[in-house]
């Protein structure tokens, strides 16, 4: 049975990030969303386990996004940060390996 993977990014005040991951199984349509506690965020895919975003892309999390499916298995690293006229800067050394699916 296909689960859906939700993937939350909480940034507090001072912009330290916590990344949380929940759901996920090893059967065949699974789907992510992804969310986040502040409109301004955004994540970089350094690896990517969607088609709509490649590496190197990077999704803007003002509302939640998705549910995509899942076409890359693995670990993959997102970096976590806002968007300045449409370009990314990350919070200090923030990032994040999640395994998908979990």
């Amino acid at each position: 049975m296909a689960k859906k993977m939700k993937i939350r990014v909480n940034v507090d005040d001072n912009g330290n990030v916590l990344v949380t991951w929940r759901g996920g199984s090893r059967r065949d349509q699974n789907t992510v969303t992804f969310s986040s506690n502040r409109r301004d965020t955004a994540i970089k895919f350094k690896t990517s386990p969607v088609a709509e975003f490649r590496a190197g892309g990077v999704m803007d999390l003002r509302r939640a996004k998705g549910p995509y499916l899942v076409t890359r298995e693995g670990t993959h690293h997102i970096d976590c940060g806002y968007l300045v006229g449409g370009i990314f800067r990350s919070w200090a050394l923030t990032g994040e390996d999640i395994p998908i699916p979990c």
